[in-house]
């Protein structure tokens, strides 16, 4: 299918940014960079299928950094069956050209994500709000994958994911966007990347041939 022109200059757009917070990430000056610099990614998943692409290969990259303590070890069983199911919805689109996931893998999803979020759903009052406890932070990311899914029409879901995939803390800059998020955002950016890169040749080949 050939992709508007214009879409794809504001897609070249965002991931230049994107690219150009890596550079100020690699040459960094002590000041934390603002998370919401990563609000672009929410164009970027207006393409529900690129979203779930993107919540899929965070996935894959974050559980097999998850360090499972002798108390998370029974959230491991669930975390593989999601990733099973994200493989199967992606899969079976690419077979029907339609992004149409079925009532009953969409239960699976919620049920599965219930029980993740579950484990570490622990709220604290702190001051003047109420905090949640996450007590393994890889295994969040995995439940915030999930939710892109679920609720694949909100290109939202497709930032929260990124910014919890690179926010870091660091005692001497404080949280956002420090050297410790490096490694996770060249990860992001070299997905979203090979997605235009995609688009582009999706494009070529279909210009070719109608020409």
């Amino acid at each position: 299918m050939k992709i508007d022109l214009k879409r794809i200059t504001e897609i070249e757009k965002r991931i230049s940014k994107l690219k150009k917070i890596e550079k100020e990430l690699i040459n960094f000056d002590g000041y934390v960079i603002s998370i919401t610099r990563l609000t672009v990614i929410k164009y970027l998943c207006r393409d529900c299928l690129a979203m779930l692409e993107f919540a899929y290969f965070v996935s894959k990259k974050i559980n097999s950094r998850i360090n499972y303590l002798e108390d998370d070890i029974s959230l491991e069983i669930p975390i593989n069956e999601s990733l099973q199911l994200m493989k199967i919805i992606i899969n079976d689109f690419t077979k029907t050209n339609t992004l149409n996931i079925e009532i009953t893998t969409l239960k699976k999803l919620e049920i599965l994500r219930h029980k993740i979020k579950n484990y570490q759903n622990k709220i604290e009052s702190k001051k003047w709000t109420d905090i949640r406890i996450i007590k393994n932070w890889n295994i969040f990311i995995v439940e915030e994958a999930i939710s892109c899914f679920i609720y694949l029409d909100f290109p939202e879901q497709g930032y929260k994911l990124a910014k919890s995939y690179t926010e870091k803390y660091n005692m001497k800059f404080g949280s956002g966007l420090i050297p410790e998020s490096l490694e996770y955002l060249k990860e992001i950016n070299i997905y979203w990347i090979n997605y235009l890169n995609k688009l582009k040749d999706d494009n070529q080949h279909t210009a070719n041939r109608d020409g």
